[in-house]
């Protein structure tokens, strides 16, 4: 029997992702008898200024309008405004949404998936972000919410990360990502699934590594974006993003907060790669841009301005990752003591929500 997909998330990065992995089981030699043709997409359904549902109009013009509104959606994938729907036979879930939403979502799914399913459904986490559990002192990573709530093993989950912004991967620009799994098969499935002449798949068995890498470097965006916005050039650039880097290998493999991975990984495509992406480009990047340039011109309204309103006016709603995750990652250092030992990481969070003075970012540097 033919295994369905479904794609739990439609931004930007899920709406090119959705897009890349139904032109393949569509048109990819060798996958047609592996997977079902349509791939599912679910969608928080939203009402659009002229008045038509989001879901409608991705189904009857394939484009996602408010999303990704630069590429076509191939007639293959279909928008599903019901999350059941979409989840219903799937054997792969590639989950997308913002890392804040996906214990919620998880939760949903499990009440979803039956007892046959939940012996083999794969997650691919996409989602960039941590969790953490202030009481218990825990930090779960985004596919290990997933596990907590619908109880797969360990063998199931998959993380992919990369040097991947959205736009360039839906224009069929060159790109590399890396796909970690403990399964040796869910490797070789997956590979086979996403690897094309302009989107090179690496593989891994650093589930951790991965997962880390993709939420971290956001943190590091909004620094590097801070320097360009308050004008200081490309060598603090430069000197924040070494730093940065160092603090995520750091944080990685500290084995005080539990993780195990490896710090090879963070020279991959999902570690430096994605990296050095994220600081030139992408929406936490512009985010750190617009409060370094607020903090230069007038600094009263960067004093003022709240997290909500900037990611209403740059980004149409969508969330700043970095922002969010700074905030759970801010939590763990200060609940083991470790403020101190991770000055990039500590003056991103003081910046975004406690409206600390960007300036003093590049002498940590």
């Amino acid at each position: 029997m033919k295994k369905k997909i479904a794609v739990i998330g439609s931004g930007n990065f899920g709406s090119a992702v959705a897009r890349h992995v139904a032109r393949n089981v569509a048109q990819k030699k060798g996958l047609q008898s592996l997977w079902q043709k349509q791939v599912d997409m679910w969608v928080m359904e939203e009402t659009l200024d002229d008045g038509r549902k989001l879901t409608e109009v991705i189904n009857s013009e394939h484009i996602n309008v408010k999303y990704l509104p630069t590429a076509s959606l191939p007639q293959n994938l279909v928008a599903k405004p019901n999350l059941a729907d979409a989840v219903k036979d799937a054997s792969l879930l590639i989950m997308v949404p913002p890392h804040q939403f996906v214990r919620s979502i998880s939760r949903q799914i499990a009440q979803m998936l039956t007892p046959k399913q939940k012996k083999e459904i794969i997650c691919l986490s996409l989602a960039k972000g941590i969790e953490f559990d202030k009481k218990k002192k825990v930090i779960r990573r985004m596919s290990q919410v997933f596990q907590d709530e619908t109880g797969v093993k360990s063998t199931q989950l998959a993380a992919l990360s990369g040097a991947n912004i959205a736009n360039e991967v839906a224009a069929d620009m060159y790109a590399d990502t890396t796909i970690a799994t403990l399964s040796a098969s869910v490797r070789k499935e997956l590979f086979g699934l996403f690897n094309t002449d302009n989107f090179v798949v690496e593989l891994s068995n650093d589930v951790a590594g991965v997962e880390l890498g993709g939420a971290l470097k956001n943190i590091i965006a909004i620094a590097a974006g801070v320097v360009d916005g308050l004008g200081y050039g490309n060598n603090t650039k430069a000197a924040v993003i070494r730093a940065g880097l160092i603090e995520m290998m750091k944080f990685g493999s500290y084995k005080k907060l539990g993780h195990v991975a490896q710090k090879e990984t963070f020279l991959s495509s999902a570690g430096v790669g994605d990296l050095i992406t994220t600081c030139f480009g992408g929406r936490n990047r512009m985010f750190g841009e617009q409060l370094g340039k607020m903090w230069k011109d007038n600094p009263a309204a960067a004093r003022s301005v709240s997290l909500e309103q900037l990611e209403a006016d740059l980004l149409k709603g969508q969330k700043v990752q970095g922002a969010h995750t700074a905030e759970e990652v801010y939590a763990v250092l200060k609940a083991f003591g470790l403020t101190k030992a991770f000055p990039v990481f500590t003056s991103v969070y003081e910046i975004c929500h406690k409206r600390k003075d960007p300036r003093a970012l590049y002498r940590h540097s």
